[in-house]
């Protein structure tokens, strides 16, 4: 009978880790698209930079646990790296307690979200999970409306 608990509680263990291992690696793909910004005073002068350029600013708002993000994650990815070609995407982590501030100020509830500025406005702020939404917002033809 002791074999038979222990034989549980190593699978239980085994199958626990996996599955944080699973939702630790999907999280890494945020990481490796746009500039990751640690402070309000980091956030001002990247937008400070965009306006002085005439470049569209995304930031997107997530968090590394979020499962609605993690939903998204494969479509939002490559957009998120193609615009930051020529556009300034800032990446908003709500672990980040500096940027709570922030992120509150600009009433956004919930993960993902994201804002998108231009010419010192707010063009539009999304929160939500919907893939046409989120392939509109990001289509660079999109933001480009309105521009001279």
């Amino acid at each position: 009978m002791k074999k038979g608990i222990k034989l549980f509680s190593i699978i239980t263990i085994s199958v626990i880790a996996s599955t944080l291992f699973y939702i630790d690696q999907r999280s890494l793909s945020y990481a490796n698209v746009g500039m990751h910004i640690n402070s309000i005073s980091e956030l001002k002068k990247e937008e400070a930079y965009a306006y002085a350029n005439n470049r569209t600013i995304y930031e997107f708002i997530y968090n590394d646990k979020c499962s609605d993000c993690l939903s998204i994650e494969n479509s939002v990815t490559k957009k998120i790296k193609y615009l930051s070609k020529f556009s300034t995407v800032l990446m908003i982590n709500t672990d980040n307690i500096e940027l709570v501030s922030y992120i509150r100020e600009k009433s956004i509830r919930m993960t993902p979200a994201i804002i998108i500025k231009r010419n010192h406005k707010i063009v539009t702020i999304y929160q939500g999970t919907n893939n046409k939404i989120w392939s509109r917002l990001l289509d660079p033809q999109w933001t480009k409306v309105g521009e001279k």
